[in-house]
């Protein structure tokens, strides 16, 4: 009956000087962790606010460090997503209207053609997806109604 309650007090005394919560070399691991995994997403700027807020969202949701391991794809997903910034950049729309006209280009359509189909679908992805992160993951039959549309509001191929 003693090695139970030797057992039971010693554990009680390990847990009590086990680190709980996060220190302050935690909190920097994890957005010195997300700034590398982030940075060519977002510019520098950007992406120090992105993490501060995803660390300070996780830390909420997992008040113990040792508990990020087990946070779920959808919750990683929300936080994320609450996160990031809003909206498209200068940059990023510049380089979706460079990269889509080109590629328009060289299928075919003139500079002009391929410029208002790349416009067309730059706003109809920018309406439903206002996240540029999140522009990976429309489905297939969506981005061909919206091409179907733009095709023809760009006008004929000459």
């Amino acid at each position: 009956m003693k090695l139970p309650l030797v057992l039971v007090f010693s554990l009680a005394v390990l847990s009590c000087n086990e680190q709980r919560g996060w220190t302050e070399d935690n909190k920097l691991s994890y957005i010195q962790s997300c700034i590398s995994d982030n940075r060519g997403i977002y510019g520098a700027e950007q992406v120090k606010g992105y993490c501060d807020c995803v660390q300070s969202r996780v830390q909420r949701n997992f008040p113990d460090y040792r508990d990020v391991e087990k946070i779920s794809m959808a919750e990683n997903s929300r936080i994320a997503d609450s996160c990031a910034p809003k909206g498209w950049s200068k940059d990023e729309e510049a380089i979706f209207m460079e990269t889509c006209s080109d590629k328009r280009v060289s299928m075919g359509d003139e500079r002009q053609v391929a410029v208002r189909y790349c416009d067309c679908m730059m706003r109809k992805i920018q309406s439903k997806y206002p996240n540029i992160l999140t522009t990976t993951n429309i489905p297939n039959e969506e981005m061909a109604a919206m091409a179907g549309e733009c095709l023809t509001a760009a006008g004929p191929r000459q």
